[in-house]
């Protein structure tokens, strides 16, 4: 995950960037949602890094992935290179976020059960 945390925050500052340089005034929410985009993914990536609170990174994971799919919509209305690049690696993440999240409710499943068996609940004793 964090090879495509890093590619998804390089294409974000690079479509910043090379927005910002065309001069162009119809690119500015482009940049306004590239520049969050790569904000949201750092945040993601410190809390992966610091072993962050769960629920703090399930949160980020989940506004990384909203806010990289905003940023392949609004790039996919553009034609420049660093667009183009961009909505390939946004696409990445916000695909690495599903499974991560999808992957962790199963996992909360499975424990949930095992909980359930340990407890011994399931068991047909009767427990005093």
């Amino acid at each position: 995950m964090e090879r495509i945390l890093n590619e998804c925050i390089v294409a974000c500052e690079n479509c910043v960037a090379d927005c910002l340089c065309s001069g162009r005034e119809d690119m500015n929410e482009c940049v306004r949602v590239c520049l969050m985009c790569e904000q949201i993914c750092r945040a993601l990536k410190t809390a992966l890094k610091c072993n962050g609170d769960k629920n703090v990174v399930r949160c980020l994971t989940i506004a990384c992935k909203k806010a990289c799919l905003v940023c392949v919509a609004e790039c996919k209305k553009h034609n420049m290179t660093c667009c183009k690049e961009c909505v390939k690696c946004c696409s990445k993440m916000a695909n690495c976020c599903t499974t991560k999240l999808s992957s962790k409710k199963s996992s909360k499943k499975k424990s949930s059960k095992k909980s359930k068996k340990m407890k011994g609940g399931d068991c047909g004793k009767k427990h005093y």
